[in-house]
């Protein structure tokens, strides 16, 4: 039999209350006008993405399967591999256990283990 191949992946959109977003910085900086604006200041804001847990649920953009070289395809194989890996880790640890996590119980119990 073949192996199975993904061919899709999903993430889950944040939506983050104004101010909140943890993933992303607005930068503000001033920028002087050229040419008719010259002399003029203007204000511009910019999103800096910021270094986050909360990137794992935007996953990256599934490229072609035709257009992509084989050191490619392991390269992106070996990351949804971790993800999946991850991901299971929060289905069976974190979030059955989330108050003992919480509670700082959850860390105790793992090394008990």
């Amino acid at each position: 039999g073949s192996e199975p191949m993904l061919k899709n992946v999903e993430g889950t959109e944040i939506k983050w209350k104004d101010g909140k977003c943890l993933t992303h910085k607005d930068v503000t900086q001033k920028q002087r006008g050229k040419g008719k604006n010259k002399g003029q200041v203007r204000t511009v804001v910019k999103k800096e993405r910021q270094d986050s847990f909360f990137h794992f649920f935007t996953p990256p953009r599934m490229p072609s399967l035709d257009k992509m070289n084989e050191e490619e395809a392991l390269r992106l194989e070996a990351e949804y591999n971790s993800d999946y890996d991850i991901a299971q880790a929060f289905r069976l640890e974190i979030v059955p256990k989330a108050v003992l996590w919480y509670t700082g119980d959850g860390m105790q119990e793992m090394e008990a283990a």
